[in-house]
């Protein structure tokens, strides 16, 4: 399910790769790394890492700064030209307070959308992620899978020109507050706006999502069959046990689920008065779209 109700509204630029006919210098506060042409480690996409343990002895130590205190700069050369790009101007952190999914069914991050990183809920991690590489556009048969016979590669080839991974599992013991801090560190940039949670029960998919945000149904890889339920504004239960409040839009919701969503592996569509028609419900209702599918 994909749980809309933390999104990092946030934009990124990331630093631009110096062309192999330049050369390029770290500059910190504390001195110079000078990278030529020829020099093993120059590449397109160099990543710098620092180990930042500073002082650890002595009185009060916890309290000395540790890392890189001060300005660091990308400075490419070619012939006469210099180009700088100061790396302390850019944003590499992205913090957002999100509430738990609803129910007991597992949690996930799609971090679709960003390009690569390290993740946090809580302070602990949820490991690295990557979704920016993809796999080549081609080489995918659109016949049924068969690994029987003589071994080759490029037998059941799936998911051509999409990430590696996009998913990354959430245990529920990570998030037993209302409100939990999702905390990413991005090393080539992204937009992070598209970050969300979802809810995976075995052969359904739940989507939630507040007015004017879009609710986005995925089965991974499955084509969805079936619309469940589905209803907007006032909804009641959690995944698997939906029920209809108090009130609700004036159009068919689920028909309108099923002309936008079935036979796809994947939909989006926005929840609001627009799509679903204005309901009768008192000031202050609020609105929500909810829809339980089959994979």
């Amino acid at each position: 399910m994909k749980h809309q109700v933390a999104s990092l509204a946030m934009q990124m630029t990331p630093v631009m790769p110096l062309s192999p006919s330049k050369e390029m210098t770290i500059m910190s506060l504390h001195g110079l790394v000078h990278i030529k042409k020829d020099d093993p480690i120059h590449s397109h996409n160099i990543s710098i890492r620092v180990n930042g343990t500073g002082q650890n002895y002595g009185p009060q130590f916890d309290k000395i700064n540790t890392g890189i205190p001060g300005p660091v700069q990308l400075i490419g050369r070619n012939g006469d030209e210099t180009i700088i790009k100061d790396l302390s101007l850019h944003k590499w952190n992205y913090r957002t307070t999100f509430q738990a999914p609803l129910g007991t069914n597992p949690v996930v991050v799609d971090m679709q959308g960003m390009g690569k990183g390290m993740a946090w809920v809580n302070g602990q991690s949820i490991g690295r992620y990557w979704p920016s590489y993809l796999a080549k556009e081609d080489g995918c048969s659109l016949e049924a899978c068969d690994y029987r016979g003589t071994y080759d590669n490029n037998k059941c080839v799936t998911n051509c020109g999409q990430p590696t991974q996009r998913w990354y599992h959430l245990p529920r013991s990570f998030i037993p507050n209302d409100v939990n801090t999702l905390v990413l560190f991005e090393e080539f940039g992204g937009n992070p706006a598209q970050v969300n949670f979802q809810t995976v029960a075995p052969g359904t998919v739940c989507g939630n999502a507040y007015e004017k945000n879009n609710m986005e149904l995925s089965c991974e890889g499955r084509p969805i069959s079936d619309i469940r339920f589905a209803s907007f504004v006032d909804v009641k239960g959690t995944c698997g046990s939906f029920k209809k409040g108090s009130c609700e839009g004036g159009n068919n919701p689920i028909d309108i689920l099923k002309t936008a969503c079935l036979g796809k592996v994947s939909c989006s569509i926005q929840a609001s008065d627009d799509v679903f028609g204005k309901s009768n419900c008192t000031s202050g209702t609020t609105k929500r779209l909810v829809v339980e599918a089959v994979c």
